[in-house]
C-alpha cells in the first residue's frame, strides 16, 4: 500500500525522536554497568582486577567535553569528562528495579597532577546537596558514595559549577542492593563516611562483596593484624551483609595491656 505524503512525514519524525531519545544506565545485579566518564563513544571493557564492565558515558549525558589523561594504570582512570558550559550538568540514570528500591551510588574523580590544581565544584543527587568536590591532591583518586533509596524510577547525578573551576567526573557506578539493607532507621539517602577493613592488606570490593562496596584497610601503629582461615558468623551483621572476607581479618593490640 502506498504511503501518503503526510504519513511518510509522521514516520520520518518519529524516527527523529527515536534517534534523539537518550540512552539510560540500567543496574543489574551482576554489577556489569559502571560508566567510564569521557572515554570514546562505543567504548566496553572488563576491568581485570574486580570483573566490573566499563562502558562509555556518551549518551548518557550529552553535554560536556572529553578529555584524556593517560598517566594512570587504571584504564578508567585515564579519560574525565568537564563540563565549561552550564552552571548545572546532569547524568540520568534508569532503575530497572523501579522506586522504593535501595543502590549505592559512587562518583570517581582524578585530575592529574601534570593538569594542575583541580577545581572545587558541587555534586547534587537531583536537587539535594550531596557533598563539596574539594581535591587536594590532583594526583590521588578521590570519591564519593552514598546509599540512596530512590523515590522515582530514575536517579539524576548532578555536577554544579560554583565558580572555581569546571567540574568534572572520571567514572559514575551505580549498584543495587537488597532493599532490607540499611533500613533500620535510616533516612533515604546515607552519605559514606568511612568504611574501613581492619587487619587487610588491599581493598575488599566485588566479587569479595557482591554489592561492590568499597572496603579500605588501615593500618595502626599500636596494633597487629590477625586473621582467621575459618568461617565466621555475620551475627549481628547478617542484615548488611558484610563479606564474610571483611569478618576473617582483625586488629589487636600490641601490648595487651
Amino acid at each position: 500500500m502506498a504511503l501518503s505524503v503526510e504519513m511518510k512525514v509522521l514516520i520520518i519524525f518519529l524516527s527523529i525522536l527515536l534517534l534523539h531519545v537518550p540512552a539510560m544506565v540500567y543496574a543489574k545485579d551482576d554489577q556489569s554497568d559502571t560508566l567510564d566518564c569521557g572515554s570514546p563513544q562505543g567504548t566496553s571493557y572488563t576491568e581485570n582486577a574486580t570483573g566490573i564492565n566499563f562502558v562509555s558515558d556518551d549518551g548518557f549525558i550529552d553535554v560536556g567535553v572529553r578529555q584524556d589523561i593517560f598517566n594512570y594504570s587504571e584504564r578508567v582512570f585515564n579519560t574525565l569528562r568537564s563540563f565549561p558550559e552550564n552552571k548545572r550538568n546532569c547524568y540520568t540514570l534508569k532503575l530497572p528495579k523501579g522506586k522504593n528500591n535501595r543502590y549505592l551510588i559512587r562518583a570517581q574523580f582524578y585530575y592529574g597532577e601534570s593538569r594542575g590544581q583541580p577545581p572545587q565544584f558541587d555534586l547534587h543527587i537531583g536537587t539535594d546537596f550531596w557533598a563539596t568536590i574539594d581535591i587536594s591532591d590532583p594526583d590521588t583518586c578521590f570519591f564519593q558514595e552514598m546509599i540512596h533509596l530512590a523515590s522515582s524510577d530514575y536517579i539524576y547525578v548532578c555536577l554544579v559549577n560554583t565558580g572555581q573551576g569546571d567540574p568534572f567526573i572520571t567514572s559514575l557506578e551505580l549498584r543495587l542492593l537488597d532493599v532490607a539493607m540499611y533500613k533500620d532507621g535510616s533516612p533515604s539517602s546515607l552519605i559514606l563516611w568511612e568504611r574501613t577493613d581492619y587487619g587487610a592488606s588491599e581493598p575488599v570490593r566485588y566479587e569479595d562483596d557482591k554489592y561492590d562496596r568499597l572496603w579500605l584497610p588501615e593500618k595502626q601503629d599500636l596494633y597487629r593484624s590477625i586473621q582467621t582461615p575459618h568461617t565466621v558468623s555475620l551475627k549481628p551483621f547478617s542484615e548488611e551483609q558484610v563479606p564474610l572476607k571483611v569478618m576473617s581479618t582483625a586488629i589487636t593490640p600490641v601490648n595487651s595491656t
